[in-house]
């Protein structure tokens, strides 16, 4: 049996892997090198399936897909619930609204004095909420664009904004130390929360509409019940503002981020910290969780945003390209997409990276099968290549003609091998 140690391709410049790859893998085969074989045909060849293979594995190419500019500071970033659309706030005093399929600007909302620091989609898509420097909240319907409703909400601005998941339910955070509830429907103030020690900068609901959490100046993160307004747990640990503080999806973790330049991920039900990730270099600005809840985005003033898994708390990916402090990063609800913003006044949407379990399977699955390829070659030079354009052949149903290319490439390489 030989053991074969090959590394994986470096991911493309704009998207560079995390401290530990996970496309680095190991692997067998039980493929006897003949006696009678001196060039070591048949070690080149698995060789050459191996490469194949880890060309494959990283085949759907990470990329940025298309850029959205601002006048000012990216504030916030929220998807559309089909992923179809993103509704970016910013400091230039508007919230836009762009089509992610061809980056074409579809809304431009205005009517707020001074920045917008947070703008929000209902879970139905027909609203869109935003809140700003000017103490209020207005509503919108999000296929007119008409403003619903101005809601002077607040004695300072408004810097966070997030819709229950039934959609009946809108909370704010602000920076007069407050979080308040309201009903989407009307506005009508609920229930208002008081205990932060400054500035509010984050709430999010639990996935049941029962708790909100809330994340500020003060470094601390409180969890609210909302039935009665009383503060059911103060989580503490961060030494810097804490930024941002969202329930993971299935809402038995919060994820936060802070000015420690750490994220943090805590047990919902009793507030223990389970784990802190180190990382970043720079203030950590948004945390946000993908929907499979397997993976956490962070956006930091180090000018990157990064991708961690949630179990492990690894750092699988680096993403990098804007050029200044990253304030909002997100993903898309079907998980295809996500999107950073910040400094440099510019909306990134980037596709997201295959999950490392999906690429282990899809090697492991061409891996056996270039086996079968190659042990029907027999001892014959002419059946080995004959098997490697099968195997070639098998795998172009992947739509990339990259892969097809470095295939093709690495096939002719290996048959000047063989005439020398």
């Amino acid at each position: 049996m030989k053991i074969i140690k090959v590394k994986s391709q470096k991911a493309p410049p704009v998207f560079s892997a995390g401290e530990t790859s996970p496309n680095r893998m190991d692997w067998a085969g039980n493929c006897k090198l003949s006696q009678r074989d001196p060039f070591g045909t048949k070690l080149k060849i698995l060789v050459l399936i191996c490469v194949v293979l880890c060309v494959c594995a990283q085949a759907p190419a990470v990329a940025q897909l298309n850029t959205f500019r601002h006048s000012g500071w990216v504030e916030s970033l929220d998807f559309s619930p089909d992923s179809k659309y993103i509704i970016s706030a910013s400091n230039d005093r508007t919230a836009k609204v762009w089509r992610v399929s061809d980056g074409q600007r579809v809304g431009n909302i205005t009517g707020h004095i001074g920045p917008v620091y947070s703008a929000v989609y209902s879970p139905n898509g027909s609203l869109m909420a935003t809140g700003g420097y000017d103490k209020t909240i207005k509503i919108w319907s999000a296929d007119s664009g008409q403003c619903l409703k101005n809601i002077k909400a607040h004695t300072a601005w408004v810097q966070a904004l997030k819709f229950s998941r039934d959609g009946k339910m809108l909370v704010s955070g602000s920076g007069d130390k407050t979080v308040k509830v309201r009903r989407a429907s009307d506005g009508e103030n609920i229930k208002s929360f008081h205990g932060h020690q400054a500035s509010v900068y984050s709430v999010d609901f639990s996935p049941d509409g029962k708790l909100v959490i809330s994340s500020g100046a003060d470094r601390t993160i409180k969890v609210w019940k909302i039935s009665d307004g009383s503060c059911a747990a103060t989580l503490q640990g961060h030494t810097g503002n804490v930024y941002s503080a969202q329930f993971s999806p299935d809402g038995k973790t919060i994820v936060s981020g802070s000015g420690d330049k750490t994220i943090r991920i805590w047990r919902a039900s009793d507030g223990l910290c389970l784990k802190t990730l180190p990382g970043h270099t720079g203030s950590v600005y948004c945390v946000s969780c993908s929907p499979d809840g397997k993976y956490i985005i962070s956006a930091s003033a180090d000018k990157t945003a990064r991708i961690w898994r949630t179990d492990t708390g690894e750092c699988v990916k680096t993403v990098q390209g804007q050029a200044g402090k990253v304030y909002a990063a997100c993903f898309s609800p079907d998980g295809k997409y996500l999107a950073t913003g910040g400094e440099d006044e510019i909306v990134r949407v980037w596709n997201t990276p295959w999950a490392e379990e999906e690429r282990e399977a899809l090697f492991q699955k061409y891996y056996n099968s270039g086996l079968r390829y190659l042990s029907s070659a027999g001892s014959n030079r002419d059946n080995y290549l004959k098997a490697i354009e099968e195997f070639r052949r098998a795998l172009n149903y992947k739509d990339s003609s990259e892969v097809r290319q470095k295939i093709s490439r690495a096939q002719e390489e290996y048959k000047r091998s063989f005439r020398r």
